[in-house]
């Protein structure tokens, strides 16, 4: 659900809404120029290029990644010259416009152009990009009909260089700021990295209630010299993954250590081995919904919450029918047995919990009865599973 942000009002959506957002934006108007440019807005690292790139391949889109603070003016304006008759200057066909046009007749797609790090670009070259942003040209010369426009950049509250953008630059933009969620960042990972024991702590993690202080919308957080961003969490995650064999043993694993922490901060690195040695004790969720009452219920509130993460990943993965009703029904037993041992450990996960994995996991009267009676705070679960399912 997009809400609003303090930084110049502009709403914060999360990957899901971003895709429909953009392909409106790409409609044509009346003149067959895009409706409108996009402009994204976000922290270094959470993902603005990547998401982009994962739209594009679903909508059959090529894309050109553009990094306007690392180019020349020239690659945009192009090389200037004297006319022969010595009264004007030309231009040569900027390189820009070069590389869209061998894209798009090698791939055969349209392409989006992406106009990268625009609030890091230097002034010359920002400059010539607004002739790029606002008529689809550059000096002059006519992007493909069917190219598509998306802006990125970084806001002054991520990184001191970026720059606000004056007001009518703003204003022919359609601007919003890209926040991700952990539970998108999880299934992500899971998407395009080979199965690991250490995937499979950090996807855990990432699904439990710490890894939700390190999305912020002002600033990944953590340490001075390396802060956390999932760009960096899958960089250490190619790094690390095949020096670990056992979460158990995860805090003395040296090579680990030194790729992982040297990716996100050691601060959040902490916080995946405090949990991979949670993770070691936890049952596979099949084992423990095939007969809910007979598994004997975790001793602490930090292993029942990765637990109910195990359980609530295995149940999310199943297709509506049968088999996952059977499922459901079955956490809502699972529930009732943990609960008569323990009701604050049950009542501590419910507060924890985002709307989404309560309504996968409390979809049965009795499920939403026990969390009332464990003392939840806030509206009746029942009711708030309703909302979510609805």
């Amino acid at each position: 659900m997009a809400k609003k942000d303090a930084y110049q009002s502009l709403y914060v959506v999360t990957g899901n809404d971003v895709e429909s957002f953009m392909l409106d934006c790409f409609k044509p108007r009346h003149d067959g120029y895009q409706i409108a440019v996009p402009m994204l807005y976000g922290a270094p690292g959470v993902g603005k290029s990547s998401l982009i790139a994962q739209i594009a391949e679903r909508h059959g889109y090529a894309v050109l990644d553009v990094r306007l603070a690392q180019i020349q003016p020239e690659f945009v304006s192009g090389i200037q010259y004297v006319s022969d008759d010595k009264r004007s200057t030309v231009s040569l066909k900027p390189a820009i416009v070069d590389r869209v046009e061998v894209l798009r007749a090698e791939t055969g797609k349209p392409v989006i152009l992406l106009c990268d790090e625009l609030t890091l670009a230097a002034a010359d070259t920002l400059s010539a990009a607004l002739e790029v942003l606002l008529d689809k040209r550059a000096a002059g010369f006519a992007l493909p009909a069917d190219t598509r426009i998306v802006a990125a950049g970084n806001r002054t509250t991520d990184t001191s260089s970026a720059m606000v953008l004056d007001p009518p630059v703003r204003s022919r933009m359609a601007s919003v700021i890209l926040e991700t969620t952990p539970e998108e960042v999880a299934a992500y990972l899971t998407r395009i990295l080979p199965a690991s024991p250490l995937l499979t702590a950090v996807t855990s993690w990432l699904t439990g209630s710490n890894a939700k202080a390190h999305f912020s919308s002002n600033r990944m957080v953590g340490d001075e010299a390396t802060f956390f961003t999932p760009r960096g969490l899958e960089q250490g995650l190619r790094l690390a993954a095949p020096y670990v064999t056992d979460l158990t043993d995860l805090q003395n694993n040296y090579a680990a250590a030194l790729r992982m922490a040297s990716s996100i901060g050691p601060v959040v690195w902490g916080q995946i081995c405090s949990h991979a040695i949670l993770l070691g004790t936890v049952k596979p969720a099949s084992e423990v919904l095939s007969n809910p009452t007979a598994n004997k219920a975790p001793g602490t509130t930090e292993g029942f919450i990765a637990q109910m993460g195990a359980i609530y990943r295995h149940v999310g993965g199943m297709l509506p029918g049968k088999a996952r009703d059977k499922a459901v029904k079955a956490v809502a037993d699972y529930l009732e047995h943990c609960a008569a041992g323990n009701k604050e450990m049950v009542r501590v996960w419910s507060t924890q919990i985002t709307r989404e994995v309560r309504a996968l996991l409390c979809d049965t009267i009795k499920a939403t009865r026990i969390l009332d009676e464990c003392g939840a705070p806030g509206s009746s679960l029942s009711e708030m599973a309703g909302e979510a399912r609805r």
